[in-house]
């Protein structure tokens, strides 16, 4: 961040990483635009390359269908899954699942749709997502740099030790180029997450705190003008026996009702 230069990621990394003992898979996570047809409409759509594993890590809201088999995404075949908003512009009056679309020419059976929420776009730190097709088909060719690898580890590792596994591999064993990398476990990412939401909740609730005060002061001031203003009811009713409590009580009522 001080030197503000950032490493860059290729498939010789991937290669790299896949040989580390104790990493059990590496995906290089890849985005892109193209336009999408159906008989009903044409889409730019966001796309996204996942693998049968990426549903159930990132707890994505599953609507109806199925996610990938793991045969479908080692045959790469032409599968995939559409967000619900999509699915309604893609078929606005048919059912979606086990019909086909066309991207770039290749037509993709669709097996499933998913609920692309804001609790998923944090988890998996994509936003514009429209429709997931296997890894294979948005997979970086040689030379090509990838921003982001999702790599996945043993269990019995501990988070300390994933993490340095992935800097030592991805820096060449040179500690100077650690520094241009990022690298984040879930765990540091659902950490961040709750700090994220706890500041958020305390400005909501200062933001409540003064709009209370106001509101006590406002309803104070009222209550004050109308004492003042109805002296005279004060009087007779303390002249037919009312007491101190009794003409309290009755402002009170009226302060908590306003």
């Amino acid at each position: 961040q001080v030197a503000k230069k950032i490493g860059r990621l290729t498939l010789a990394d991937v290669q790299r990483l896949e040989t580390v003992p104790g990493i059990l898979s590496v995906m290089a996570r890849t985005t892109g635009e193209k336009d999408v047809r159906t008989a009903a409409a044409t889409v730019h759509a966001h796309l996204i390359g996942i693998d049968e594993r990426f549903i159930e890590l990132y707890r994505v809201p599953l609507v109806r269908g199925r996610s990938f088999f793991r045969e479908e995404v080692a045959k790469k075949q032409a599968v995939c899954l559409l967000t619900a908003e999509t699915a309604e512009k893609l078929f606005p009056v048919a059912e979606p699942l086990g019909q086909t679309l066309d991207v770039n020419g290749v037509a993709f059976r669709i097996v499933g749709v998913v609920n692309w929420t804001s609790e998923t776009a944090q988890r998996s730190s994509l936003t514009d997502v429209d429709i997931l097709i296997p890894a294979f088909w948005m997979a970086p060719k040689e030379g090509d740099f990838i921003s982001t690898l999702e790599v996945r580890v043993r269990p019995e590792i501990s988070t300390e030790q994933e993490i340095a596994l992935v800097k030592k591999a991805i820096s060449h064993g040179d500690p100077t180029r650690e520094k241009l990398y990022f690298v984040r476990s879930m765990e540091e990412f659902v950490e961040r997450s709750r700090e994220f939401n706890d500041r958020i909740l305390a400005g909501l609730l200062g933001i409540a705190a003064i709009s209370l005060l106001v509101g006590g002061i406002g309803v104070a001031n009222v209550m004050i003008t109308s004492v003042t203003e109805r002296t005279r009811e004060i009087g007779i009713r303390k002249a037919l026996g009312a007491t101190r409590i009794h003409i309290l009580s009755q402002f009170l009522v009226e302060a908590s009702m306003l």
